[in-house]
Parts: structure tokens; C-alpha cells; sequence
């Protein structure tokens, strides 16, 4: 038979464990919202410097991407880190690669002839 506090333990333990993925999910969630604000920076501001000096876009794209997994690292757990490092730095990637795409695209445009 069971005891009735070997089933309150059961309840604690899982109440516990309850609140701990609760806790990793939250962090999860505000990485992710930091990771969201730091890409949404990089992509406006390598638009701007699109328009203004082409070549500063691999030195931004560094820049920005380097922080961002830093930043991963300092989370609780290793499967945290390693959940938020891995998407941080495809999307940098992905942004840049959109916007090694664009230029590219723009500058066939102006070879074009009219």
C-alpha cells in the first residue's frame, strides 16, 4: 500500500519539477524576445548602412552575432545555451544571406541596361 506521504512527496516532486520547466520555458521565452529585438536592430541598421556604405554590412554582421551567442552562453542550463545559440546564429546567418541576396539582386539591376 501506499502512504499518504509517499503521495504527498509524489505531488511536491511534481509540482517541482512543474515550476523548473515553467522556469527554463520563461527564460527560453525572454531569449528568445532578446534575440527577436537583436536581429529586428541588425536588420534596420544594416539597411541603413546599406544605403549609406555597402562594406560596413560583414563588419555589423560580426558584430551583432557574436554578442547575441555570448549572450546565450550566460543562460541557466547547457540545453538552454546550446537551444538558444543554434537558432541565434542561423537567423544572424539567414538575415545576412537575405541581404548578401538583396545586394546582389541590386547590383544586377544597375548593371542593366535601361
Amino acid at each position: 500500500e501506499t502512504s499518504v506521504g509517499e503521495v504527498a512527496l509524489v505531488a511536491i516532486k511534481g509540482v517541482i519539477d512543474m515550476v523548473a520547466v515553467g522556469t527554463i520555458i520563461m527564460d527560453l521565452m525572454e531569449a528568445t524576445l532578446e534575440e527577436a529585438e537583436a536581429i529586428m536592430s541588425l536588420a534596420i541598421t544594416t539597411v541603413i548602412l546599406q544605403i549609406s556604405d555597402p562594406r560596413k554590412e560583414e563588419i555589423l554582421e560580426a558584430e551583432t552575432l557574436a554578442p547575441m551567442v555570448g549572450e546565450a552562453n550566460t543562460l541557466p542550463n547547457h540545453e538552454t545555451k546550446v537551444a538558444m545559440a543554434v537558432p541565434a546564429a542561423a537567423v544572424a546567418m539567414a538575415v545576412a544571406e537575405g541581404f548578401n541576396y538583396y545586394r546582389a539582386a541590386k547590383l544586377s539591376r544597375r548593371r542593366e541596361p535601361e
